[in-house]
């Protein structure tokens, strides 16, 4: 069989959350750009869970190097990909955080795609650098809030779905708790209308 075709895979974005699964870990997504695979559109992502991580800190974090064991020895980190219709195991040996900057913290995963039986393709190596969003200070969100309130045009609190609608177009804010961002837009839109007053 085939190796998978690993070029298919570009990066656009990475998150690093606190785990939904293991309590001292974390979760790392990285959005994949859609692309084509046997004629059929592929929207997907690497999903890494229970990473063992020394902290949740991006910039604790820029510049090591960490090696993981391998499923299924403790300590491996659980990660897949789904494409045709099946998740398939991610294992991955290494991560290398570089330098973080404005955009956040770039990162380079090292390891192999194994594919369920009946899959087209042969277990493949993969190495992907991407790219882990650095969350928005309070100041920054501010800001992204009043732009989008000024691109939609909302001037009340009643008219804060509009400015959602244009906030929910930012990768960066993909995995924010959207009712704490609802609940701060809408706080911003009260400041703005009080200030006019």
């Amino acid at each position: 069989m085939p190796a998978f075709p690993v070029a298919l895979l570009q990066p656009l974005i990475a998150h690093l959350s606190p785990s939904a699964i293991h309590a001292s870990g974390a979760d790392l997504e990285i959005e994949l750009a859609p692309f084509v695979l046997g004629g059929a559109p592929v929207r997907t992502a690497i999903r890494l869970d229970g990473l063992s991580l020394p902290t949740h800190s991006l910039e604790q974090l820029a510049g090591q190097h960490m090696v993981f064991p391998l499923n299924p020895e403790p300590g491996y980190i659980d990660g897949s990909l789904y494409v045709e219709g099946r998740h398939h195991a991610v294992d991955v040996s290494e991560l290398r955080f570089g330098e973080l900057d404005s955009q956040g913290l770039a990162v380079t995963l090292e390891g192999h795609i194994h594919f369920d039986d009946g899959a087209r393709f042969d277990d493949t190596a993969l190495s992907l650098a991407a790219r882990i969003a650095r969350p928005f200070s309070e100041l920054e969100l501010d800001v992204l809030i009043d732009r989008a309130a000024a691109d939609a045009g909302a001037a009340s609190a009643q008219q804060s779905g509009k400015v959602m609608a244009v906030l929910s177009r930012n990768p960066r804010l993909r995995h924010a708790d959207m009712a704490l961002l609802h609940a701060r837009v809408q706080a911003r839109l009260l400041i703005a209308a009080a200030s006019k007053a």
